[in-house]
């Protein structure tokens, strides 16, 4: 809910089930999970009209492997990033980006 409150939800191209309290977080738009649906393991909102910039706090899920974030107007805080132990794969292209200051704190295992 952080996501959609802090990055211009009601503005999103789509958002099916973000405010719905009756769905499980897996069947919200843009969110992939394990196949059990016990874990968060992708976030996908590609051109999705998202603003503002991107919760840090989205980085302790433990098994987040995936962001795609690209073709949005967004800032990305590398700040954190380093807690993000099992992610692979991060798209900003086409974004607000200005800096990658603070991305060094990943390391390749």
């Amino acid at each position: 809910i952080e996501m959609y409150n802090t990055m211009g939800g009601r503005f999103w191209k789509k958002s099916d089930n973000w405010l719905n309290p009756g769905r499980p977080v897996c069947e919200w738009y843009g969110i992939i999970c394990d196949d059990d649906g016990d874990y968060v393991t992708g976030i996908n909102m590609k051109d999705n009209d998202l603003e503002g910039t991107f919760p840090s706090a989205l980085f302790s899920l433990e098994k987040l492997n995936s962001i795609n974030l690209s073709g949005n107007s967004i800032d990305f805080p590398f700040d954190g990033i380093e807690a993000a132990k099992a992610l692979e794969f991060l798209d900003l292209t086409h974004t607000d980006l200005t800096s990658i200051e603070g991305i060094k704190s990943l390391s390749e295992t």
